[in-house]
């Protein structure tokens, strides 16, 4: 992605037990990995319950070529770990093309602080900066937490930010509801699809 010159590269972000951030979409490792394999009785383990170390472990590749096999590639193979966050940046980083970062703070509340650690992290690197001129912003963060949404924007506030929805907060709160969230927290609003 990254050399075909994309804008962003979109990871969900989540935390390890031993505090490692890491990107991993799902919130357990059954349809990603060989976690029955390798530790059997965990499989409905959250990631959080899981040390860095321990997640190393597991085959995160091999799956799509099973799943996808017209679009499979010999590199999805058992050689493909989960990152960390900063293995992402080092990616986004090391290529003649220098994408930007669409952060995800995914089950936000389950980690307490990760907020923080993210903002620390993203500094440290030099990825945010004091906003000093109207430019393209290198990171984005989103999360369908409106709560994580607010610390980051306390921590971060020349980031912008973008309040996902689903189906289910529409029902409960509404469109109005939503969008007043969406303002206090964030540039805009964004959907991750109807039922796929």
């Amino acid at each position: 992605a990254r050399e075909m010159a994309v804008d962003y590269l979109e990871l969900d972000l989540q935390r390890t037990k031993d505090g490692v951030l890491i990107a991993l979409h799902d919130d357990d490792l059954r349809r990603t990995t060989n976690i029955a394999e390798v530790f059997p009785g965990r499989e409905m383990d959250t990631v959080d319950k899981f040390t860095f170390a321990e997640l190393q472990s597991l085959d995160a590749g091999s799956w799509f070529n099973v799943r996808f096999p017209e679009r499979a590639r010999a590199s999805f193979n058992k050689n493909v770990r989960i990152l960390r966050l900063e293995e992402v940046i080092n990616i986004a980083e090391g290529g003649l093309h220098k994408p930007g970062l669409y952060i995800e703070t995914k089950s936000a509340r389950r980690f307490p602080g990760v907020e923080k650690q993210l903002v620390e992290i993203l500094t440290a690197r030099g990825w945010v900066r004091p906003l000093r001129a109207p430019i393209p912003a290198r990171v984005i963060f989103q999360s369908f937490e409106p709560d994580s949404l607010a610390l980051l924007k306390a921590l971060a506030p020349q980031v912008p930010a973008v309040l996902l929805i689903d189906e289910t907060m529409i029902r409960q709160d509404g469109w109005e509801a939503l969008l007043t969230k969406a303002k206090q927290v964030g540039v805009g609003i964004g959907t991750w699809g109807y039922q796929w």
